[in-house]
Formats: C-alpha cells, sequence, structure tokens
C-alpha cells in the first residue's frame, strides 16, 4: 500500500525511516515543503525556514504492506490497525499532527485534512527526550546523521506492544490524551488535559486492588503523589509536599469550577510547570530519560519550597 503523508519533519541527514514493516521515504521537494510547513521562529541549518502559521504540507510516502497488525491503542478493528499508532507516536515526538491519505494517481484534488497544520506549543520536553545517535552521512551534503529518532521511536513503538505493557497502561490510552494536550494552545485547556493523565495513570496503576468508589474518593493531591514517587521524581514527600501540592490541586479545582485561573502572580508559571511535568511523566512511563529542556526539575524543586500564596478574597481557592 501507498499512502501520502503530511506534516511529517524527518531528523536531519534521514531521506527515509523504517518503523518495523513502515516505510517513510521523503519527497525529493521537500525543501520547499519544509518551508511551508509551520514554524514558531526563523531558523537556519541543512533546512532553513522563516516563521509562519504554515499549511499542511505532503512531506513524504509511506510504504507498507496491506495487512496491518490490530492497533493498540484505538479499537481493535479500526482501519489500517497499528500505523494509526505509530502516528500517534511520531505526532508526539515530532510535535506535528502528522496526517495521512492513502495515494490515489488518478486524483488531481488535494485530500480533506482536518488535523491541525500548526507546530504543537507543548512536546518539547518529549521530544529532545529521544536521545541523539550519530551515524556517518553523505560527505556531498551532511557531516553525519541523526539515526537515535528512527531507533528510539522504533524501540517505543515495540515496547506499546508488549503484553505487559499493555496490561499495565489498560493499552496506553493516556498516549492519546498527552497527543492531545500536547496540541493545546492555550495553557488552560493544556493544563486540565495534563491533570486527566494523571488521574488516569493513577487510575490504570491502581485499579486491580482499589474499586472504582476508592479511586474517586481518593484526593487528588494523594493521586499526584503517588505518581510524583512512583516515576522518581520525589522519593518521599513530607508534609509541606503535600501541602504546596494542594495549592496546585487548588489550581485546577478553580478553574474547573469557575473557569479562571485563581488571582495569584505565579499561578501561569506553576501551571506551565505542571504541563512539563506531565511530559516527564509520559517520557517515564516510555522507559526515556526526560528532558530537563525547560528546567522543570528546578522550577518544580522551587515550587515545593516557596511559601503558600493568598488569593484575593473573591478569588479565593477551592478545596
Amino acid at each position: 500500500m501507498l499512502f501520502d503523508v503530511y506534516n511529517l519533519e524527518f531528523p536531519e541527514g534521514r531521506d527515509e525511516l523504517i518503523f518495523g514493516d513502515f516505510h517513510f521515504i521523503k519527497q525529493p521537494d521537500y525543501r520547499e515543503k519544509y518551508k511551508c510547513l509551520s514554524h514558531y521562529s526563523d531558523h537556519t541549518g541543512s533546512y532553513s525556514a522563516q516563521k509562519n502559521s504554515g499549511s499542511h504540507q505532503m512531506t513524504a510516502q509511506l510504504h507498507c504492506d496491506e495487512s496491518f497488525s490490530k492497533s493498540v491503542l484505538f479499537h481493535p478493528d479500526i482501519e489500517y490497525g497499528i500505523l494509526h499508532d505509530l502516528i500517534v507516536l511520531l505526532s508526539i515526538f515530532t510535535s506535528r499532527d502528522i496526517a495521512l491519505s492513502l495515494h490515489d494517481d488518478s486524483s488531481n484534488t488535494e485530500p480533506l485534512l482536518f488535523n491541525d497544520p500548526r507546530y504543537f506549543r507543548w512536546g518539547g520536553i518529549l521530544a529532545t527526550s529521544i536521545p541523539y545517535a550519530e551515524a556517518g552521512g553523505s560527505e556531498e551534503e551532511y557531516l553525519s546523521i541523526n539515526v537515535g529518532f528512527e531507533q528510539e521511536v522504533s524501540r517505543i513503538f515495540q515496547l506499546i506492544q508488549d503484553d505487559n505493557w499493555k496490561e499495565r497502561y489498560r493499552k496506553g490510552h493516556y498516549l492519546r490524551l498527552c497527543k492531545s494536550m500536547i496540541a493545546q494552545i492555550t495553557v488552560e485547556t493544556a493544563f486540565i488535559q495534563s491533570w486527566t493523565i494523571w488521574e488516569h495513570l493513577f487510575s490504570v496503576l491502581n485499579d486491580s486492588w482499589l474499586s472504582n468508589k476508592a479511586l474517586r474518593n481518593t484526593k487528588a493531591v494523594e493521586k499526584i503523589a503517588f505518581l510524583l514517587t512512583n516515576y522518581a521524581f520525589k522519593h518521599r514527600l513530607g508534609e509541606k509536599d503535600h501541602r504546596r501540592l494542594n495549592e496546585l490541586a487548588g489550581i485546577r479545582n478553580r478553574l474547573i469550577h469557575y473557569g479562571m485561573f485563581p488571582d495569584t502572580d505565579s499561578v501561569i508559571d506553576d501551571a506551565k510547570m505542571f504541563i512539563r511535568m506531565t511530559e516527564f511523566l509520559v517520557a517515564r512511563t516510555l522507559e526515556l530519560e526526560p528532558s530537563n529542556l525547560f528546567n522543570t526539575v528546578e522550577k518544580f524543586e522551587e515550587f515545593l519550597n516557596r511559601q503558600q500564596q493568598k488569593s484575593n478574597q473573591k478569588n479565593q481557592i477551592l478545596t
């Protein structure tokens, strides 16, 4: 089968990417297509581009067999099966909403795509958690090529198909939530979807011994604390740490019940920190060493050590 692939960005020096039975080949006019993708800043390199809102661009073609393994992340009977799972992973680790269209030589019209062509606002920690691995490249164009992306995404693609992983993470629905979260433009929506991922992961990791009622009644702070210690953000959380996490829960409560953040000086920074921590968490579930690109570790420690803030009376945080 042959698919046209939209918005896939290739690592430097790579003209093809192979993940199991799926073979992505860069388009001959990739350099021009790349310039027309969404870019938030000007940059130079092997491929230069100026900042622009961008549009969908067919950057590759996908060659694969006509038979597909069943999807892990979606309904088992979904058309093209596990290919959809691979596209979710590629979207998460390239920060672009990748789209597919079955190739049709007889059609001269562009497919109707409902994906978002904009570069994701979030996801930087996940993208930079992929280790760089160098291999020799063409002397004419590249001194070296990055094979780390292909190697690590291939490993993760195999990981999510492992029976133990599927059982532990209930077939990885949180990865679909993650893709949606990092694509959000506003801090408020990304923060709420981040919180959903933490709640979801707490549930799937504890539903074998906690009843549905017990899962619902567990305080949000205890859920966050469990995941922080379980994934080695902190080896131990004291009483003061729990009080600080309660303020984080208060941000969530205020937003859910009143549709706005509480009136505190650092609330936007704290919400952004929590979004980045969610990326940390997802990286750990995929057996990656999270990047600290945005100094998230230091910002979390600063948050825990900060004196509790006070809101204006009319905007008092719900607890």
